[in-house]
């Protein structure tokens, strides 16, 4: 069974400019406060990227209805991008000091919990929905939760982060914000893993492994008629 040329590119070119993005995310991140605009803007674009690639399940879903999965995938993506672009708009309304006040980083907390767990299942399920890709032979392998385990183990340095906020004008153990750092480096490495992994994944749906293995069977075929 195939998927149609335009459904598959867009999602395969799509999933392209989320490992960018998230891998700008990711540099930007450590220098956050000397390039603000600049993670805001990389930001807001893998938010859009996101909705972007969430219309590529939409669209896969309604023309495959052999496929599962893909209506909470995509309601959870779409989600997330909202839940982060809400943040953003918050964070320049109350800017400064007014942002990190006892009343709003209460706001903040749940706002950036939200937006985690809805990426976590959101991928998850996208891990599901290609599950059901390879079960009915539109593509050759399964996926995999490394983008879903990237987002749970970034739950603790963006706690600590936000933590930083909550104790300030105090700040916290040398142990903590160490610890938040080597951890952010192993949710960084499982993210661009699991990108990467769709990516490749997203490729195999482009290109079709259905028809290169049938000219593999016709040329076995062949050889055995000529022995």
């Amino acid at each position: 069974m195939e998927i149609s040329r335009d459904i598959s590119n867009h999602l395969f070119y799509t999933a392209w400019v989320l490992l960018i993005l998230q891998m700008g995310k990711i540099l930007g991140s450590a220098f956050y406060h000397d390039i603000f605009l600049v993670v805001v803007i990389i930001d807001i674009a893998f938010d859009c990227a996101l909705i972007l690639f969430g219309i590529g399940l939409t669209r896969i879903g309604k023309e495959n209805a052999q496929l599962t999965h893909w209506k909470i995938s995509t309601v959870l993506i779409f989600g997330a991008s909202i839940v982060d672009i809400v943040t953003i708009i918050l964070s320049f309304i109350f800017i400064d000091e007014n942002w990190i006040t006892q009343s709003l980083i209460l706001i903040r907390l749940v706002l950036l919990l939200v937006y985690l767990i809805l990426l976590l299942f959101g991928f998850a399920y996208i891990k599901l929905l290609i599950d059901s890709m390879e079960k009915i032979n539109v593509i050759n392998r399964k996926g995999r939760f490394l983008i879903s385990i990237g987002y749970l183990i970034q739950f603790y340095p963006y706690l600590a982060a936000w933590s930083k906020d909550w104790v300030f004008p105090r700040t916290l153990p040398v142990s903590i914000e160490n610890t938040a750092l080597v951890v952010f480096l192993l949710a960084s490495f499982a993210l661009i893993l699991g990108y990467l992994e769709l990516v490749f994944t997203l490729k195999i749906l482009r290109e079709g492994f259905i028809q290169e293995d049938g000219i593999e069977m016709e040329e076995k075929e062949v050889e055995t008629e000529n022995i």
